[in-house]
């Protein structure tokens, strides 16, 4: 959702187009959906309609395709390698250091810290499992710890009213 320049949307009125990729990066970016809805309490993420035609279908490197998702366990999930799906910087490799931590500083609920180095543009990126699994989404790196937090999946669906098949 920080990527909007918005704190919340509730999906009222007209949605807000979005790139893909951001125009800041290419500034001839085609529209690819419409924020539908989004929120910066206790989650950082928002939901996007693709536009007709606009799908996003890909296999994971190594892992292949989404298995669905899942949540992380305390203390199972701590050292889990993961994966990052969707980053732009091409660092996707990490493990799990706590699956469970309160950021009120950021507003975030339940997010999942991960030793992955993470740069601007990789947003949103999903934290895949070795199963497949989703686990999150990127929210950003903390520069104090070298730590990058993602919102945990089932709550970001869960306030998104969306789901993983």
């Amino acid at each position: 959702m920080h990527v909007t320049g918005l704190s919340e949307f509730d999906g009222v009125g007209p949605g807000v187009p979005m790139h893909v990729p951001s125009r800041a990066d290419d500034p001839s970016a085609q529209v690819f959906g419409d924020l539908a809805v989004g929120s910066m309490t206790g989650i950082d993420a928002a939901r996007i309609e693709p536009r007709p035609g606009n799908r996003l279908d890909a296999d994971i490197i190594e892992i292949g395709g989404v298995s669905g998702w899942r949540p992380v366990v305390f203390p199972a999930d701590v050292g889990t390698p993961v994966r990052m799906f969707g980053a732009q910087s091409g660092h996707v490799l990490g493990t799990i250091r706590h699956p469970i931590a309160t950021i009120p500083e950021e507003s975030l609920d339940a997010a999942i810290l991960t030793d992955i180095d993470t740069d601007e543009g990789d947003s949103g990126a999903a934290l895949v499992d070795p199963q497949g699994f989703v686990l999150g989404f990127l929210v950003g790196q903390f520069q104090s710890s070298g730590l990058s937090a993602f919102c945990a999946a089932g709550l970001v669906l869960e306030r998104l009213s969306c789901d993983i098949p």
